[in-house]
């Protein structure tokens, strides 16, 4: 389980999550349900919250993991190979994320809220995004001059 929220205000942009890595696995029965078996938490220390060039923040939750190894390493990649250096603005991560995700098959059930300002005008327009990779879609979160808050928790399970 994944919980992150992203609040937006006047004064800035927070963004939070738990860290808490959790190997859960289910079985199928015959008459197609789902049972869980076992919840077992692996550690407390996963980052689930990034920090990219040009102050964009960037949270996940959903699938920990892609082909076995923890999606935290690929978000580092990802920031390393795709933002860093580029002078990206905020509206332009969003699309760079399906990009990268969006190539792993079949795409991770993973999404993720980023978060920053894009100058325009002189003015910094505040600007949260949410990215769904397995729906491939892409969709603002907060209208322009408004405040409030957008949090998710998903849980996804895994054959351990």
């Amino acid at each position: 389980m994944s919980f992150i929220i992203t609040m937006y205000v006047r004064e800035g942009i927070v963004m939070a999550s738990d860290s808490r890595l959790t190997l859960t696995a289910q079985q199928q029965q015959q008459d197609g349900k789902q049972t869980v078996q076992v919840a077992v938490g692996q550690s407390d220390s996963n980052y689930k919250t990034f920090l990219a060039p040009h102050d964009i923040g960037v949270s996940i939750y959903g699938a920990a993991e892609i082909k076995g190894v923890p999606i935290a390493g690929y978000i580092e990649s990802f920031i390393d190979e795709r933002l860093s250096g580029d002078p990206t603005s905020v509206d332009g991560v969003p699309q760079k994320l399906l990009e990268y995700f969006g190539q792993f098959q079949p795409a991770p059930d993973t999404q993720f809220h980023v978060a920053g300002y894009k100058e325009e005008g002189g003015q910094k327009d505040q600007q949260v995004w949410h990215v769904s990779v397995a729906q491939n879609k892409v969709s603002r979160l907060n209208p322009p001059g408004k405040q409030g808050a957008s949090w998710a928790a998903k849980a996804i399970y895994s054959l351990a």
